[in-house]
């Protein structure tokens, strides 16, 4: 009862498929595990209960004048150089006023902010737990047999040669910052 999530995305259009996903989760949730609606739009959820989710593009001011229990920001480390290390100081106060839980997902995208937060707990230098999924650990849809498979080496020998060569697959699939 009663709390509020916010999802961040590098642009609007990324919270909003993020929000998109968590209304098919609740679509397919038993009726009696659903809680009442009060808004459902493309920016935010309100339930009866007093919970709230809010997908928003993360910008300097994203998330000031609310209480958030959960935050998801996705994209961390493609959120635009300029405004980043802003949006992180400004959100931080709101962080731990609520206790909330600040997940961070992203592909990397050189040394920045999130090469540098995501390095620090590896190192256990800060409070978050780093968590990686490199790409064999993805399954891959086959429509024609309908199932999820693993990838193979064949799988990243052809998307290496479709992205230009193994430093552009490293750079969209892997997940070292050395790339």
């Amino acid at each position: 009862f009663d709390k509020n999530a916010l999802v961040l995305g590098n642009k609007y259009k990324t919270a909003k498929e993020i929000l998109d996903k968590i209304k098919n989760i609740f679509y397919y949730l038993p009726y009696y595990l659903r809680p009442g609606i009060r808004k459902w739009n493309d920016s935010e959820i309100v339930f009866d209960n007093g919970c709230r989710i809010m997908a928003e593009a993360t910008t300097i001011n994203s998330g000031i004048s609310f209480t958030f229990h959960c935050i998801l920001c996705d994209e961390f480390a493609h959120v635009a150089p300029n405004i980043v290390e802003k949006f992180y100081n400004q959100i931080f106060p709101t962080i731990t006023a609520g206790a909330a839980r600040f997940m961070i997902t992203s592909t990397q995208n050189g040394f920045n902010l999130f090469y540098k937060l995501y390095t620090a707990a590896v190192n256990g230098e800060n409070a978050y737990a780093p968590f990686k999924t490199d790409w064999y650990e993805v399954p891959e849809w086959n429509p024609e047999k309908e199932v999820f498979e693993p990838r193979t080496e064949e799988w990243h020998r052809t998307m290496a040669a479709n992205t230009g060569g193994e430093e552009a697959f490293q750079k969209q699939f892997g997940t070292n910052f050395d790339i």
